[in-house]
């Protein structure tokens, strides 16, 4: 995980123009580059974050950017690692430079760390973070540092990710909320709501809920396309208390 943050200064800097979102996109460009150039496949994903406890000192919504990449323990050809701390510094200087910061020192705004557990589990943990400010409640002079886009990734994550998944067809996703019961009990997996977000109001936060299905294995989700499958032929196959052949 590459951890970039800026000094005070040049958010206060960055608040004056609309230069973060370009700053944020060089520092993902110029990491693939990096990498590419180096020889690895630069599978990068990267989530943006304002920190709680920054935003309580500096009442301003400073935002900083956590990447997850490929690319730990390959060596540089000119000697040490390619994601060293050093050389990360050297990109963080270069995306400073298109976003129209001046060329000063910037001591430790990287930060290179290996993930030791789940890379899923950190970028669920960044993905689904609520931010600690309210943009409509952001005086004008910061609203420059509100983040656009909260999260991207490379044309290679991207690949990666679409390899291992597959479309269903929207009437499939019907399926397995009308028969969540009757798969349950079939003991194919394990249905019901889950709260991804929050849409912000005067009264109170209303919960954004997507339904999700999580089968016990492949060999289960395959089962229930059989099921679906028999459903669409007819759709009195099938009832809450299991299979029945309509006559």
């Amino acid at each position: 995980m590459w951890t970039v943050t800026l000094p005070d200064s040049d958010y206060l800097l960055l608040s004056g123009t609309c230069q973060w979102r370009n700053f944020q996109r060089r520092v993902i460009d110029l990491l693939i580059r990096h990498l590419k150039a180096n020889g690895d496949e630069a599978v990068v994903i990267a989530a943006v974050e304002v920190g709680s406890k920054r935003f309580a000192r500096t009442g301003r919504p400073d935002p900083h950017i956590h990447l997850i990449t490929t690319g730990w323990g390959r060596r540089h050809p000119e000697g040490g690692w390619v994601l060293s701390p050093d050389r990360m510094d050297q990109l963080v200087a270069k995306a400073a430079q298109y976003a129209q910061l001046p060329a000063t020192s910037r001591p430790s705004c990287s930060r290179v760390e290996r993930v030791r557990h789940s890379v899923a589990s950190y970028m669920s943990k960044y993905l689904t973070k609520d931010a600690p400010v309210d943009p409509e409640s952001m005086p004008d002079e910061w609203q420059n540092l509100i983040p656009h886009q909260w999260w991207s990734q490379s044309a290679s994550c991207k690949a990666m990710v679409e390899g291992v998944m597959c479309k269903l067809p929207p009437a499939f996703a019907s399926f397995l909320v009308r028969k969540a019961i009757l798969l349950e009990n079939l003991s194919l997996g394990k249905g019901g709501v889950r709260t991804v977000g929050w849409k912000k109001r005067k009264c109170h936060d209303i919960p954004i809920e997507v339904f999700r299905f999580v089968f016990r294995t492949p060999e289960c989700l395959h089962q229930a396309l059989e099921l679906f499958a028999l459903w669409v032929i007819n759709e009195e196959v099938l009832d809450t208390e299991g299979l029945v052949m309509s006559g």
